[in-house]
């Protein structure tokens, strides 16, 4: 039969494929092309891409929460540094304003002894 002719019914002859087989030689070229760092299968290729990128964001995650709790803490730290600022000037206001009060009584005592019709000047 001549190399482009077909036999009778039009159909080649059936060969069940798991005669077949994988090509030879197939396992050891991947791992030649594996250890040569080549992924000649895409898919292989894409799962370690991911891989890589799954690694790197858990990486990135990591550093920005350990970044978020010391800057938590801070603004925790600078609060408190600021209420306790905020109590002493407090405290000091009081005081000052103790002090002013007592000052204008004893001057208004003497001003009453001495000179009662001197109006006293505004402090500055």
């Amino acid at each position: 039969m001549p190399r482009h002719a077909r036999p009778r019914g039009g159909h080649l002859p059936r060969v069940p494929l798991s005669n077949l087989g994988p090509p030879q030689g197939l396992e050891k070229r991947r791992a030649a092309a594996w250890a040569a760092g080549q992924q000649p299968d895409p898919r292989e290729a894409r799962i370690t891409r991911l891989r890589d990128l799954n690694q790197r964001l858990t990486n990135k995650l990591a550093r920005t929460h350990t970044e978020l709790t010391q800057l938590k803490e801070r603004h925790r730290l600078l609060l408190s540094n600021l209420a306790a600022k905020d109590d002493e000037l407090q405290r000091l206001r009081r005081e000052l304003s103790t002090c002013n009060n007592t000052l204008v009584s004893v001057s208004e005592v003497g001003q009453r002894d001495d000179a009662a019709g001197v109006v006293p000047l505004p402090r500055r």
